[in-house]
């Protein structure tokens, strides 16, 4: 398909703008060639879910989850 792209933007509702595995701010813009998501299996939520699976499995979120259970005084 060439240059044609899309664009998945994945943001939090509730509460709004909580930080993910994949953004700190909460929302993510995800440009793809037209075709891409759809064609995973599951299609979108699967294509979404599976991306915040993975990302939440970094160093970088495991720490962010820790800090957050124990709380932070500085």
């Amino acid at each position: 398909m060439g240059n044609i792209i899309a664009d998945l933007e994945v943001e939090t509702i509730n509460p709004p703008r909580i930080q993910l595995p994949m953004t700190e701010t909460g929302y993510r813009s995800h440009f793809h060639e037209i075709g891409t998501i759809e064609a995973y299996a599951g299609g979108v939520i699967e294509f979404v879910t599976d991306w915040l699976n993975a990302e939440a499995k970094s160093k970088k979120w495991q720490k962010h989850v820790e800090a957050s259970r124990q709380g932070e005084l500085f």
